[in-house]
């Protein structure tokens, strides 16, 4: 059983093993709960503890995003000089009539903000009673364009008005969330609000979500989703039948052997054997080539303890039916000696 005559054992290990982390982890990355307000990973959270120290050193960074959640209040504030919040949002795009926060309105501290309407039915007709002043007067503030209750900075549409971060006074703020592709000003920020009093939030972002979870979650899954599972499954399916096919080559070896006086347990110990070296170096080589392409990519949203659980579950399965090939083809030679008796 020399690996020159088992490469396709091999392959089939590692092209399942792959398309097992690539179908979980596209269905763990939709099965967790968005970050808030869909900041990446890095974001981080501050606890304000009514601080009133000044928030204008922000505006000297422009690759962040922050968002402020205001106390009593279904408002947020915002700087986002990368225009994120404009990008993530369903708008009416009308220069004459709406844009998004400018250099400007941070700087000179001015007091224009974002509605979060229904664009949509707003542009359909669906919606004929807004008042652009009313609305003004409302939230005392100057409306510069609407964004709808889908968008990213609409928290599923529980905020009412997207403010100006510089035009809130910071003891009104209850918790800040920040956000950058740049990890030395995330930590620059990071160090500066806590040195005023800022305090770390902890936030559980999504639950660890384990095998038996994304499972049992299948009947809520969307049709693409539900794709993918399958796929995965048939996948895992089409890989035990091929290597069970592949194994009773092994058939003729087990029953030479046998004749030469191995015994059941000498030959069932070289197939696990065997059966574990295989799938447990490639596993291992699959799974640092895989998982190291979706984190070049941004996209490795599956943890490390699932991608160990479905690895185990294609070892187990590996080894079950090779040793289960040597046990039928041993009895096999046993029936045929017994026959011979006769």
């Amino acid at each position: 059983m020399r690996l020159k005559d088992n490469k396709i054992i091999v392959l089939l290990i590692f092209l399942t093993s792959s398309i097992l982390i690539f179908g979980f982890n596209y269905l763990y990355g939709n099965n967790r709960k968005p970050s808030p307000y869909f900041m990446s990973d890095k974001f981080i959270a501050f606890e304000s503890n009514n601080n009133n120290h000044s928030l204008d050193f922000l505006n000297m960074n422009e690759n962040i995003s922050v968002v402020a959640e205001i106390k009593n209040s279904k408002d947020v504030a915002i700087y986002d000089p990368v225009m994120k919040y404009y990008m993530g949002s369903t708008k009416i795009i009308d220069p004459t009539t709406s844009r998004y926060f400018s250099k400007e309105d941070y700087k000179n501290k001015k007091n224009v903000s974002i509605l979060i309407y229904p664009v949509i039915d707003f542009v359909e007709g669906k919606i004929s009673d807004y008042d652009k002043k009313e609305v003004e007067d409302k939230y005392h503030t100057e409306i510069i364009n609407m964004f709808d209750v889908q968008s990213d900075i609409a928290n599923d549409g529980k905020v009412d008005v997207v403010r100006n971060l510089f035009t809130i006074k910071p003891e009104n703020i209850s918790t800040l969330y920040m956000d950058s592709s740049d990890d030395k000003s995330l930590k620059s920020i990071t160090d500066s609000l806590e040195k005023i009093g800022y305090k770390r939030k902890e936030i559980k972002m999504y639950d660890k979500l384990t095998l038996r979870d994304l499972i049992k979650s299948y009947p809520e899954y969307k049709v693409y989703a539900q794709f993918i599972t399958n796929s995965t499954v048939m996948a895992v399916a089409m890989y035990a039948i091929s290597l069970w096919m592949f194994l009773n080559k092994y058939k003729k070896f087990v029953i030479v052997s046998a004749n030469f006086g191995a015994k059941l347990k000498d030959i069932m110990k070289m197939f696990i054997e065997k059966a574990l070296g295989y799938s447990f170096i490639t596993c291992a080589i699959s799974t640092a080539l895989t998982y190291g392409y979706l984190a070049i990519i941004n996209e490795n949203k599956i943890t490390i303890f699932l991608i160990l659980q479905l690895q185990i579950i294609l070892i187990i399965l590996t080894v079950i039916l090779s040793a289960l090939r040597a046990k039928l083809s041993y009895n096999e030679f046993e029936k045929e000696v017994l026959y011979d008796k006769r």
